[in-house]
């Protein structure tokens, strides 16, 4: 059938997303598994900012460019 092609999830929906499901993440695998897609999106965009790993300040300003609090960030990945 139709192939979609070109579709792109903007910032503010995804922090929103993330707004919506970090606070479900515990009772709903769904919420849980959009959270942990957020965190690759979050890596792959540190990429743009600096060297992940190397630059301190790569994955905080990932963060504040897709609208999601490095508290909750750091705190979704230390439960997994």
């Amino acid at each position: 059938m139709g192939r979609v092609t070109g579709v792109r999830v903007e910032d503010q929906e995804i922090a929103k997303i993330w707004a919506e499901n970090f606070p479900r993440r515990a009772e709903n695998e769904l919420s849980r598994q959009l959270c942990a897609l957020i965190c690759r999106i979050v890596e792959q965009r540190s990429h743009f900012f600096g060297k992940s790993g190397v630059d301190p300040e790569a994955k905080s300003h990932a963060l504040k460019s897709l609208g999601i609090k490095e508290r909750e960030f750091n705190q979704f990945l230390s439960e997994r």
